[in-house]
């Protein structure tokens, strides 16, 4: 009787404190909360992943003269668009990491008369890594498909179909169009 009338008095003084406590400084700390919840151990804490995706091959991309839509194109809709400042545009990008330290990387961009001029932050420009390259065209010939189930009947038109095919390559070229 005196056990569960202690413990009663004890859960009631908790209930009754609730979330306040006083911290190390001796005040109420709200702050101190957030590290103490951190601490408990086998809480599964997502990666949380804010802003812009910064990387250096995109950074490598960026070139003075290349004009607002093809920066937003190359970087995304930056984050931060100061009004008072329409010729610079910041860059955010945040990872916290399940309890690890959260991580920070920014850039900001930087125009004149509509133009990219320069570039500040955590990134630079590195000369050959992740430039562009020339593309040139390729072609490359994809045959049909054939329907490795396709009946008796599906097979002996599509041997037709070829050799028709064959026959009209054969007599007219294959450069012509048969008629």
């Amino acid at each position: 009787m005196r056990k569960s009338l202690i413990s009663s008095a004890f859960l009631a003084s908790l209930l009754v404190s609730g979330c306040s406590w006083l911290g190390k400084d001796g005040g109420t700390a709200s702050k101190d909360a957030g590290s103490i919840l951190e601490r408990i151990p086998f809480v599964y804490r997502p990666d949380i992943q804010q802003g812009n995706l910064l990387d250096q091959v995109t950074v490598n991309r960026l070139k003075p003269g290349l004009t607002k839509p093809q920066v937003r194109y190359l970087m995304g809709t930056p984050m931060l668009r100061d009004p008072f400042h329409a010729d610079r545009w910041d860059y955010v990008y945040t990872m916290k990491k399940g309890n690890g330290p959260r991580e920070m990387k920014r850039l900001t961009v930087f125009f004149e008369n509509g133009r990219l001029v320069r570039l500040e932050g955590d990134y630079r420009p590195q000369p050959g890594e992740g430039a562009p390259t020339e593309v040139g065209e390729t072609l490359v010939e994809v045959p049909d498909w054939v329907d490795p189930n396709a009946g008796i009947l599906a097979s002996a038109v599509r041997g037709v179909k070829q050799g028709v095919k064959a026959i009209g390559e054969t007599l007219h070229g294959k450069d012509t169009p048969a008629p």
